[in-house]
């Protein structure tokens, strides 16, 4: 009986350990610096019909990035998404990487937003956005 109640014990003491080291880990998240650098496009460039927008670019931080969502969204049509993607990693720097063509038949202002998360539930982000305009025919 007392070999139990020891087991007992020893669980109890590890399961609470365990449950702080979580806390602490995710409070570590929140301390996470993370830095965009957007190479390209430059902020209020224009783009006619059929121009390639490259988006490239760097992301750095002070521990592990969770990924990166790149998206392009059209102000100027309620918001509406025009591209995106999401990449899934675990490295302290990444490239971003990126094309899209321009096919929208009215002139538009179009912001390109970078979303760089620190963990996996998007709890701690950076945001950078960068206003283009894409002309229509």
């Amino acid at each position: 009986m007392k070999n139990i109640l020891f087991f007992l014990f020893v669980l109890i003491i590890v399961s609470c350990k365990k449950d702080n080291h979580d806390d602490h880990d995710h409070h570590h998240h929140d301390d996470i610096v993370i830095t965009i650098s957007l190479t390209s496009p430059a902020e209020s460039a224009s783009f006619d019909v059929s121009d390639v927008v490259n988006i490239t670019g760097d992301i750095t931080a002070d521990g592990t990035i969770h990924g990166y969502t790149v998206e392009l969204i059209n102000v100027s049509n309620a918001d509406s998404i025009l591209f995106s993607n999401d990449v899934h990693s675990h490295d302290e720097s990444l490239s971003i990487s990126e094309t899209w063509t321009n096919n929208l038949s009215d002139t538009s202002n179009v912001i390109v937003r970078i979303t760089a998360f620190s963990d996996h539930e998007g709890e701690n982000a950076e945001v950078l956005n960068r206003s283009i305009q894409c002309n229509g025919l």
